[in-house]
Formats: C-alpha cells, sequence, structure tokens
C-alpha cells in the first residue's frame, strides 16, 4: 500500500487503479478503477482511509477480505461494480 497515500481521494488520478488481493486460499487478484471505488465510498459515507478499505470489499469468488490493496497503474480487469450513472435506483 502506498505510505503517502491517507484515503481514496488522494490516489484517485487518471492513471491509478487499486490492485486488491484476496486474503483466503483462492488467491484472487482484481485490478479495479479507483475512481468508480472513491466514489462508491462517498455515496455509503464509509471511510475511505487506505487501511480500512478491505472493511467493506469482498472477494468475488470466495468472500473474503483483501489482504493486499495497493495503487498500480494496471488497467482495471475487476468486475464492474458500483453506480453506473449519476441516476438514484439505477
Amino acid at each position: 500500500m502506498n505510505v503517502r497515500s491517507k484515503t481514496l481521494s488522494d490516489v484517485t488520478r487518471p492513471d491509478a487503479n487499486l490492485h486488491i488481493q484476496c486474503s483466503f486460499h483462492c488467491a484472487n487478484k482484481s485490478i479495479v478503477d479507483v475512481k468508480r471505488v472513491d466514489r462508491w465510498y462517498r455515496i455509503h459515507l464509509w471511510d475511505a482511509h487506505m487501511s480500512r478499505l478491505g472493511k467493506h470489499l469482498r472477494c468475488s469468488k470466495c468472500l473474503g477480505r483483501p489482504e493486499h490493496i495497493k495503487v498500480t497503474h494496471q488497467m482495471p480487469n475487476g468486475p464492474r461494480w458500483g453506480p453506473q450513472n449519476d441516476k438514484i435506483g439505477s
């Protein structure tokens, strides 16, 4: 995890994404769009501190909590999640 980055807002920039790795035996890894994660956390009013992100994240395969979350410049390959537009209930 980037020690200089304290919150999702600190790392939300065009070239950044999150590399998330599951903590359980499935070893699932995913790159997700940091802007979508930041938006999702803001909508829910969740604590977006980098050290606490795993509290609201689950593995899409085994439902485990992530073990490692770090900032990366790789393109997203993870599931598309979170709000798709600004409409409520969409």
